[in-house]
């Protein structure tokens, strides 16, 4: 028996994610008034000690931090009072005498490689999130960003790598709902994250 004819070439269909990846950012540095946290924001460990300058919007009902073998992860300040266009602002203002602060993931070679970042909803609410990351020790960091829905933990956004960012750097997402976010280290001393902001998004 003989057959005729060609097989069709087999197109992969375009996979569609509830949430929108917005873009990347490495130009704005610490100066985010202005451009980001026009609804509110979280300065992470800013204030030291685990504590954070907190402005959230209504429609965001709390932020937690979560590592599964400690329950949170660590602190660092890298500087305070400084004057460096990479440590984040203490306010929409843009004033220059600023903290360099984060949380960070733990020891890589003891599996402690990431940190979630849960954002909590009150009601479904559109809305624009950045996440601002600064490789301030210039540790030749990768990491790696997921984002979850919160509720059913399924993957809303495609893995973002993040490099390059001794500058600092933000990744943009839209979402209407609780969302969390896994950051785990991929190259250098640990994974970062410095700050979390809120607004609308854009059209």
């Amino acid at each position: 028996m003989a057959y005729r004819g060609s097989t069709p070439s087999y197109v992969e269909p375009p996979e569609i994610f509830p949430a929108r990846f917005v873009g990347e950012d490495a130009k704005t540095g610490g100066n985010w008034g202005g451009v980001y946290g026009k609804d509110g924001y979280v300065l992470c460990n800013y204030q030291g000690n685990g504590s954070d300058k907190v402005m959230l919007p209504a429609y965001i009902s709390g932020v937690n931090y979560y590592m599964s073998w400690s329950g949170k992860p660590n602190m660092v300040v890298w500087a305070s009072e400084t004057n460096d266009p990479r440590a984040l602002a203490p306010d929409g203002g843009n004033a220059m005498s600023r903290t360099a602060a984060g949380i960070y993931s733990g020891d890589p070679m003891a599996c402690q490689q990431a940190f979630t970042v849960t954002i909590h909803v009150s009601n479904p609410h559109d809305y624009q999130v950045a996440l601002y990351f600064a490789d301030w020790d210039d540790k030749g960091r990768r990491q790696a960003v997921d984002m979850f829905d919160e509720n059913t933990l399924c993957l809303i956004s495609p893995t973002r790598i993040v490099k390059g960012f001794r500058g600092g750097k933000y990744l943009v997402y839209s979402y209407n709902k609780s969302a969390r976010f896994r950051i785990y280290h991929v190259r250098g001393d640990n994974a970062v994250l410095s700050g979390i902001f809120f607004q609308s998004p854009n059209p």
